[in-house]
């Protein structure tokens, strides 16, 4: 390069680049770009319905009443939905086509087990199934095509969901039967939640197992230093270690609280292992002082 500055741009640009190829390359090769974009186009659904909440709608997402979830579920003066959302980069191939047909089943599916769910059988409340399609070239069709109904599915591209949400009719569910279903399905989703966090439990973080450490030494080092000034205070070492056993027993009754735990481990270890140590030199030399 002839000068600092073209230099520090290509070296700068392949750093940045090599990453980002790599990146690239690792999400079309394992498949996690489709992955990606499915979670993304749910979430352009679930920002839509939450709109709903200013007329009474209530939506709720990932409601899981077997092994595979339901996307969403809107619930409100028009009446009970079950909403799938699916995303496709090829909607106009054969491909597309058959996702269509089974996201079609899929949502036929959730919306009959959503309707024989005990609940709402008993709200007399009948969702009606609905697949939400978001992928490039969608927006190319007609107004017709864009919301159309298929084997009894209301089949809503991504870009005309919105003017579909807002022509839905009121009056078809009573108060009683939305805050009662609101109610059936919070209950569900809070006892599943508890029971796959016992079941299966989110693995630590980087950065939380990171926070953790620093509080630990922290509390560790501010252990150490008070031990030190007790010490400077007292000038005595029994009265050194009675206190410091004292500071220390708050700190065991901390360990069992997820939210104290790593303050109280630090803390401990800051009084208790110093306070050990000096403990086994007073022995130490309690004992080799007679036979000195």
């Amino acid at each position: 390069m002839p000068n600092d500055l073209l230099r520090g741009v290509v070296i700068g640009a392949f750093l940045v680049a090599l990453p980002s190829a790599v990146w690239v390359l690792t999400m079309q090769f394992t498949g996690t770009a489709p992955v990606m974009m499915g979670d993304e186009a749910e979430q352009w659904t679930a920002t839509e319905l939450r709109r709903l909440s200013r007329r009474g709608w209530r939506v709720i997402n990932h409601v899981a009443l077997r092994e595979d979830d339901i996307d969403h579920v809107l619930v409100g003066p028009g009446g009970a939905y079950a909403v799938e959302t699916k995303w496709s980069s090829s909607w106009s191939t054969s491909y597309g086509r058959d996702r269509v047909l089974e996201g079609i089943e899929q949502v036929r599916a959730n919306a009959r087990l959503l309707k024989l769910w005990h609940p709402l059988k008993q709200l007399a409340i009948t969702p009606q199934p609905v697949l939400v399609m978001w992928g490039p070239g969608l927006s190319k069709l007609n107004s017709q095509d864009r919301v159309r109904v298929v084997n009894e599915v209301t089949v809503v591209v991504g870009s005309a969901l919105r003017p579909w949400l807002r022509s839905l009719d009121n009056g078809v569910l009573s108060e009683q039967q939305i805050s009662g279903a609101w109610s059936a399905l919070e209950a569900h989703l809070e006892g599943r939640d508890r029971a796959d966090s016992a079941l299966h439990r989110v693995p630590t973080s980087v950065a939380e197992a990171v926070a953790r450490l620093a509080l630990a030494v922290g509390f560790a080092a501010f252990g150490i230093a008070a031990l030190g000034q007790i010490l400077n205070w007292t000038q005595s070492m029994p009265l050194t270690l009675s206190l410091a056993c004292a500071l220390t027993l708050p700190a065991g009754l901390l360990i069992p609280s997820p939210r104290w735990r790593w303050m109280a481990w630090g803390w401990g270890a800051g009084l208790g292992l110093p306070s050990a140590a000096l403990l086994a030199s007073e022995l130490v030399a309690f004992i080799v002082q007679p036979v000195l």
